[in-house]
């Protein structure tokens, strides 16, 4: 482009020197965006309908290990009422699952009587909040609170006192 023409319009540079310009719309989508992905790669999050078709791609297939793992991750989320949360979580534990890091799912675990899952989960919060971080630990510390009055096993006491000095 001539300089003469670029100065009839009124305007010293080029658009490449400018650089693109983003409009809201733009912005909005792409900040729509990044939030589905969040969603679609956390644990226990509802896939966003975007990335249905992507999902259904990825599913582990029928009878394999990895898909017995996501149905009983699931019936402990679906799990209603503490007999059917307890009796969810002693099957998950007796299948030799490890604990998924969905915070909700380990949030309601640890309303599980027997101590010695409590150990198990409290060591996963502990690691998980080593490796990425706990968001929901308002949650978590009410009732890690009510494990110090219910508890009196020293050792499941120290894991309590150890995550919430983390959190």
């Amino acid at each position: 482009m001539s300089d003469d023409r670029r100065q009839s319009r009124g305007s010293k540079y080029t658009r490449e020197q400018r650089g693109p310009r983003r409009s809201q719309r733009d912005e909005k989508e792409s900040a729509s965006y990044k939030a589905d992905l969040e969603k679609f790669f956390t644990a226990g999050g509802k896939t966003p309908e975007r990335f249905e078709k992507l999902a259904k791609g990825l599913a582990p297939k029928e009878g394999s290990a990895e898909a017995e793992y996501l149905e009983a991750v699931d019936t402990l989320r679906k799990a209603e009422g503490l007999p059917a949360l307890v009796k969810a979580i002693n099957d998950f534990v007796a299948a030799g699952h490890p604990w998924p890091d969905d915070e909700e799912v380990l949030i309601r675990a640890l309303d599980h009587p027997r101590e010695r899952t409590l150990h198990g989960v409290l060591d996963h919060l502990l690691d998980l909040q080593a490796r990425k971080g706990i968001k929901r630990g308002v949650a978590i510390k009410a009732r890690l609170g009510t494990l110090k009055v219910v508890s009196d096993d020293p050792g499941l006491l120290k894991k309590v006192d150890a995550l919430e000095a983390r959190l």
